[in-house]
């Protein structure tokens, strides 16, 4: 290396200039960058001044200073401009921008504007805008920027191919969300996502969630750390279900809650057999709304990971978790559950949405007695007496034969298969209802009893049409009559011999679509050598009916 010329390096950093605490130039001064010490000496100065706006045209910058250039703006966090102008002017096409872990805010973001503004911007396929405290402002700034870029681009016959976005960690809140949101759907060829810890609530999801699904090439989405609502559910059961590329997906510490659960088990189970990973970790999960999960993902033959620590399981219901991913084949799959949150909980979201409004229900002795009294009145009344909701009501909780017997009456059993159609999105509640109809079936019924529960069965068969209607209302059935591992507290309820003679008739007389049976064949052909507690003949009479239909 030549002899160091300390001299000259010195009249070079008096040469430097910090306009005004807010611009640090050497703008025009024609300076040479090729020696290592120079450079060094640039970046220390960079590293320590403090300004705003950077500016260095007209001076030759190799490769190798330029590097360390770069290095030194990361430490310097007073930078607040990036000057784009140069990039602009000449022409340059941007691929990738990654400005994260600068603070720049809101009027960083504003600097920005004229860059997506121009033909610069149209190559960009990578934005990674993460941890810049971009704020609500900040956020609607980028957003109208980028279809600021995606329009000007279109007026010019090129096609604005942006496929991902990391913006995490910016407090965006609703707000900002909404708008990138709106920019999102505008863009429609993302392929990754990622807005981690963002402050978003409910009404901001819906809009991204929304959003995702008009966008058909999305891969990735990760939302972790914001806040789902019960009514988000609905948009992401549409989402997952029209999504066929997705592979990842991550909603850790979203608080999805049970409410949520049915939802994401009905839009994973229709949504793209290339998923491979699903993180559900710190959702506030029972265990019967992580079978639902796990059992909507059976099909998935790419999954490679499912996490759902840190739930509200309970020792108990961890064991019950294990146990049904190993009856589904997922268990290599299922993450550590080792940080599990709570006592077993088994709760349906009824239940939950009256522990989240924390309500006290105090039952004196007397009311209990008064309570019974009031339950003997009924049983011993006119069957006719039951309103069709008591009756759906009992039949999911306490199923008795004269609840079937009720819906002889042509009005009540109109009002109650009205109910059942109102409420067909609700597999689990349909399924709930049918079941508890089916079960109070014996040996000893008459064949009008059996031949009234099948037209119950054969109206249901006419509400679920659809394909991924009928997989979805019998992935629901399989979690209540043990063909999975039992949920605790479920077995009281459903007796299985009257479930499992309709099951028969239903197949005899090709009720459902083939998608129905080949999923009762497939967990009944693995329960049946195990099966302890019901008629093992009558589950071989209904393999065998499954066999002939199929």
């Amino acid at each position: 290396m030549a002899e160091l010329d300390i001299d000259r390096i010195n009249e070079q950093i008096k040469k430097l200039d910090v306009v005004d605490s807010g611009t640090f130039s050497i703008a025009g001064k024609g300076l040479f960058y090729d020696d290592d010490d120079e450079i060094d000496n640039l970046a220390k100065s960079l590293k320590d001044a403090s300004f705003e706006k950077l500016n260095l045209s007209g001076n030759s910058i190799g490769i190798k200073a330029a590097a360390a250039i770069g290095d030194a703006l990361k430490l310097n966090s007073s930078i607040k401009k990036h000057i784009f102008d140069a990039i602009v002017e000449s022409g340059a096409k941007i691929e990738i921008l990654d400005l994260s872990d600068s603070a720049f805010g809101k009027i960083g973001a504003d600097e920005l504007v004229n860059f997506f503004s121009s033909p610069s911007a149209w190559s960009l396929h990578t934005l990674l805008l993460h941890n810049n405290g971009l704020g609500i402002g900040g956020g609607q700034v980028i957003a109208n920027a980028l279809k600021t870029a995606h329009h000007n681009s279109k007026m010019a016959n090129v096609k604005f191919n942006l496929k991902t976005v990391v913006i995490g960690r910016n407090r965006l809140e609703n707000a900002g969300a909404t708008a990138l949101a709106d920019a999102f759907q505008t863009i429609g060829t993302l392929e990754e996502i990622v807005m981690p810890q963002n402050g978003i609530t409910g009404p901001g999801i819906i809009e991204l969630l929304k959003a995702f699904s008009k966008n058909p090439s999305l891969k990735k989405i990760d939302l972790s750390d914001n806040t789902f609502s019960k009514d988000a559910a609905t948009s992401l059961k549409e989402m997952l279900k029209q999504l066929k590329k997705l592979e990842f997906v991550n909603f850790d510490d979203c608080l999805l809650r049970n409410h949520c659960a049915e939802h994401l088990a009905q839009g994973l189970a229709l949504a793209s057999p290339n998923l491979s990973e699903i993180h559900l970790n710190g959702c506030e999960f029972h265990t019967s709304a992580a079978s639902q999960i796990l059992l909507s993902l059976k099909s998935k033959a790419s999954l490679s990971k499912i996490n759902m620590n840190n739930n509200q399981f309970g020792k108990k219901g961890v064991e019950v978790i294990k146990s049904i991913a190993s009856d589904l084949g997922l268990a290599d799959f299922l993450g550590s559950l080792s940080d599990d949150d709570g006592s077993y909980q088994n709760g349906s979201a009824e239940e939950e949405e009256e522990e989240e409004e924390e309500e006290e229900v105090v039952v004196e002795q007397e009311e209990d007695e008064m309570l019974e009294e009031e339950f003997v009145v009924v049983e011993s009344n006119s069957l006719n007496n039951y309103s069709p909701t008591e009756l759906i009501e009992l039949l999911q909780t306490e199923p008795k034969l004269q609840h079937l017997l009720a819906l002889q009456d042509e009005h009540t059993r109109e009002e109650f298969l009205k109910i059942l159609t109102l409420n067909k999105d609700d597999m689990d509640f349909c399924a709930k209802t049918i079941i508890g109809l089916s079960s109070v079936l014996t040996p000893d019924c008459s064949e009008e009893d059996k031949t009234l529960c099948l037209s119950i069965w054969q109206w249901i068969s006419e509400i679920f049409i659809d394909q991924e209607e009928v997989e979805l209302f019998v992935n629901s059935l399989v979690l209540h009559i043990h063909l999975i591992r039992a949920l605790p507290g479920m077995e009281s309820k459903f007796q299985l011999y009257g479930i499992y003679d309709m099951l028969f008739y239903v197949a005899k007389e090709k009720l459902f679509s083939p998608i129905f049976y080949d999923v009762l064949k497939f967990f009944i052909k693995r329960k049946c050598p195990k099966v302890e507690d019901i008629d093992s003949k009558k589950l071989l009479d209904v393999i065998e009916s499954l066999s002939s239909r199929t």
